[in-house]
C-alpha cells in the first residue's frame, strides 16, 4: 500500500510538471510544435505502467491469500466436523441405547437422526477435507466429484469429466440430501412425540381424539414404522437430485442444472417448512409443560388463588419422582434445544441461497465467482454441519440433568470395564 501511494504521488507530480513546463524551460502554453513535452510524456507512460502493474500484483496477491485461506478453512473446519462429529454421534448412540432411554419411542427417532448425521459428516465434509489436503492425489480429485474449490487445487490438464466422476457426483449429492432430509424428518417426529407425551399426561382421563393421536406417536412399534416409512419416502423424493445434478466440466464442478428449482426446494423444505413445523410443535410442547404443574394431580385437585397446588396425592408425588418421568423431561428439553440449534443454523444458508439466486446468473454459476465470495460461501455452508457435529456437546453443556445422566452412565461403563481387567 505504501508503494502504491508513493507511485500515485509521483504520477501526480509528473502530470503537473509535464503540463506546466517543457524540456527547454519554457511554458507549455507558449509552444506550438508539441515537441517540448516528449520526455515528460514518456515519464507519464512509465508511471501509468508501474501503477497498473502494482495494482495488478496487489490484486493477484490478495486473491492468492484468499484462495489459501479458503483452503485452510476447508481443511481445519471439515477436520473439526469429521473428528468431533463422529465422536459425539458415537457417544450419542451409546447414550440412547442404555436403559431406560432405549425404551422410549423418542429415542428411536433420535437414533435414526444420529445415523443420518454419520452419513452427512462422512460424505461432503470428509470429501472436501481430503481434496484440500491431498492436492496432488489424482484418485481423490477424480474419484469423488468436483466443486469450485476442488477445481482450483486440481492439476489435471483435461477439463472433461468422466462417466465415473459424474456417477460419483450424483451419488454424493443424493446421499447428502437424503441424510439431511431424514435428520429434519426425524427431529420433526421427535417433536411430535414430545408434544404427544405432554398431551397424554395432560389429557389422561379424557379419551378424546387428541389422546389417541398422541398415544400413536408414543409407542415403540409405531416409532419403528414411522421411521421406516420416512426413509422410503425420502429415498424416493431425493431421486430428483440425481437427475438435476451433473458435472458439465471440472471448472464448473458438481452443480445443479436448474439452480432455481434447487434453491426453491432447499429453502422451502429444509429451511422453511420443516423448521417452522418443528418450532410450532416445540412451542406447543413448552406450553403443555408449563401448564402441567397446575393439573398434574388427578386425585386431589386443591388450588389456592394463584392456581398453585396446596397438596398432591401420594400417587402423583411418586409419579413425579419416578425415573421414567425424569427421562421424559430430559428428552423433552433435549428435543427443544435441538430444534433451536437446527433452526438457527438453517437460516444463514436459506438467506444466502436466495441471495445467490437473485444476484448470480444460473448459467454462470460457480464459474465467475470471486475468491472472496467463495470464502464467504464456504463459511455459510459450514453452518449446516454445526448441529450434526456439535449437537451432542451443546446438549451436554446446556442441559444439566442430561449431563448428569450421561456422566453417570459413562462412569459406570468405565468402572465396569476396568474392573473386568
Amino acid at each position: 500500500m505504501i508503494k502504491v501511494a508513493i507511485l500515485i504521488a509521483l504520477l501526480c507530480l509528473g502530470l503537473v510538471s509535464a503540463r506546466g513546463f517543457g524540456d527547454d524551460g519554457r511554458r507549455g502554453d507558449d509552444r506550438h510544435d508539441g515537441r517540448g513535452d516528449g520526455g515528460f510524456h514518456g515519464v507519464r507512460l512509465f508511471f501509468f505502467a508501474n501503477v497498473r502493474q502494482q495494482i495488478m500484483n496487489n490484486s493477484i496477491h490478495n486473491d492468492s491469500e484468499l484462495d489459501l485461506s479458503t483452503r485452510y478453512l476447508n481443511i481445519y473446519g471439515n477436520l473439526f466436523f469429521v473428528t468431533f462429529g463422529n465422536i459425539g454421534n458415537l457417544l450419542k448412540v451409546g447414550f440412547f441405547l442404555q436403559k431406560p432411554l432405549r425404551s422410549c419411542a423418542c429415542s428411536v427417532f433420535i437414533l435414526v437422526a444420529t445415523f443420518s448425521n454419520f452419513i452427512t459428516l462422512n460424505n461432503i465434509p470428509l470429501h472436501r477435507l481430503l481434496v484440500n489436503v491431498f492436492t496432488s492425489s489424482y484418485w481423490v480429485n477424480a474419484g469423488v466429484g468436483w466443486s469450485k474449490i476442488e477445481k482450483i487445487r486440481s492439476n489435471l490438464s483435461s477439463d472433461t469429466a468422466t462417466d465415473f466422476e459424474i456417477i460419483v457426483c450424483k451419488l454424493r449429492i443424493y446421499f447428502h440430501m437424503l441424510s439431511a432430509s431424514l435428520t429434519f424428518q426425524m427431529l420433526l417426529l421427535a417433536s411430535i412425540n414430545r408434544l404427544g407425551s405432554s398431551w397424554r399426561r395432560r389429557k389422561y382421563q379424557q379419551q378424546t381424539c387428541y389422546y389417541h393421536i398422541a398415544d400413536y406417536f408414543c409407542h415403540m412399534s409405531n416409532a419403528f414404522k414411522l421411521s421406516l416409512i420416512s426413509c422410503i419416502v425420502w429415498a424416493i423424493i431425493s431421486l430428483q437430485h440425481v437427475f438435476n445434478y451433473t458435472i458439465v466440466s471440472r471448472s464448473q464442478g458438481c452443480v445443479a442444472r436448474n439452480l432455481t428449482l434447487w434453491t426453491i426446494w432447499v429453502t422451502s423444505i429444509h429451511c422453511l417448512l420443516l423448521p417452522i413445523l418443528m418450532t410450532l410443535f416445540g412451542i406447543l410442547t413448552l406450553k403443555n409443560i408449563r401448564t402441567l404443574p397446575t393439573i398434574r394431580c388427578l386425585h386431589n385437585r386443591r388450588y389456592d388463588q394463584n392456581r398453585q397446588f396446596v397438596q398432591m396425592c401420594h400417587h402423583c408425588v411418586d409419579n413425579r419422582r419416578s425415573s421414567q418421568y425424569q427421562v421424559e423431561k430430559q428428552l423433552t428439553l433435549m428435543i427443544i434445544a435441538e430444534i433451536i440449534v437446527t433452526v438457527l443454523t438453517s437460516v444463514p444458508y436459506a438467506a444466502y441461497s436466495f441471495y445467490r439466486l437473485l444476484t448470480i446468473n444460473k448459467y454462470t454459476y460457480e464459474t465467475n465467482i470471486s475468491n472472496k465470495a467463495n470464502w464467504i460461501e464456504s463459511i455459510i455452508r459450514m453452518t449446516v454441519y454445526l448441529e450434526p457435529s456439535c449437537g451432542c456437546y451443546i446438549y451436554l453443556i446446556t442441559l444439566t440433568t442430561l449431563r448428569k445422566r450421561f456422566n453417570s452412565i459413562l462412569l459406570k461403563k468405565l468402572t465396569s470395564t476396568f474392573c473386568c481387567w
